[in-house]
């Protein structure tokens, strides 16, 4: 607050219009502080190179929660670091034509060999204008003497069939199969893994669930008898048979038919 003074015309007792002065004390609000707009939080982009590893062959996978839009390849970096020195490597990214929110970095990875990949901030945006912050990962190529392999040779089975490796409830890699024959697992990781087969009855490529309303119950499965325990450099060869008599339960209800896994 603050004092201020005032003029203004006054009647006087004669009736004269005089001008007079009266002190007044005068209250301000002060304005108050625009808000600031919020930020918009970055466009987040995952790369599947956190772990520092990349397996012979291995896809390196760029993920977001929305759609990219083009990236701005000039902003984006790939070095192969040789006596802790970086050496240009040639790259390209590509979208997958199934998925909108996942695109795949391309480029010729030796094993053995260390690499680093370094996008600038803004390199990648979304369609809804959101972009990247910066980052980067150092990552090397595991040389094969480091992985090992399961090789089922797949026997006593006509039909669709999904073979797939598991470390507990995780499926590592699977395999659709039409027909007996190899089924080959490459650059499995050390460590203790289970087989399962999924009898794909109505060729979906995909295990089908129950559906308690029409009375339909899951397509069958087996597990192979036995764990497996992959050491680094280290082949598991072994004859899977998959025929009627290893399964306790083969048929279902799949339409409301019931479906024999042989072709009776």
């Amino acid at each position: 607050m603050r004092e201020t003074g005032l003029n203004y015309p006054f009647t006087d007792s004669t009736g004269a219009v005089v001008q007079k002065q009266d002190t007044l004390l005068m209250r301000f609000i002060a304005p108050k502080t625009p808000r600031l707009k919020a930020k918009t939080p970055p466009f987040k982009v995952i790369s599947g190179l956190s772990s520092g590893n990349l397996s012979p062959g291995q896809k390196i996978v760029l993920s977001s929660q929305t759609p990219f839009r083009n990236p701005d390849t000039s902003r984006i970096r790939l070095y192969e670091i040789v006596d802790d020195k970086y050496k240009k490597v040639p790259f390209s990214i590509s979208r997958d034509s199934a998925n909108s929110c996942r695109m795949f970095l391309n480029a010729r990875f030796l094993q053995g060999k260390n690499y680093i990949y370094i996008s600038d901030s803004a390199a990648y945006s979304d369609i809804y204008g959101a972009r990247s912050d910066s980052t980067g990962n150092r990552f090397i190529v595991r040389d094969n003497n480091s992985f090992g392999t399961i090789t089922f040779n797949i026997i006593n089975y006509e039909g669709n069939r999904i073979v797939q490796v598991m470390s507990g409830d995780k499926v590592v890699r699977e395999m659709y199969m039409k027909s007996d024959g190899k089924a080959e697992f490459l650059y499995l990781d050390p460590g203790k893994y289970q087989a399962r087969i999924i009898y794909d009855l109505n060729g979906d490529g995909k295990w089908t669930t129950g559906d308690f309303d029409t009375g339909r119950i899951p397509e069958p499965s087996s597990y192979f008898p036995k764990e497996i325990d992959v050491k680094e450099f280290w082949y598991f060869v072994e004859e899977w048979d998959v025929s009627e008599k290893n399964i306790k339960k083969l048929k279902s209800t799949v339409n409301r038919n019931t479906v024999r896994m042989n072709n009776q």
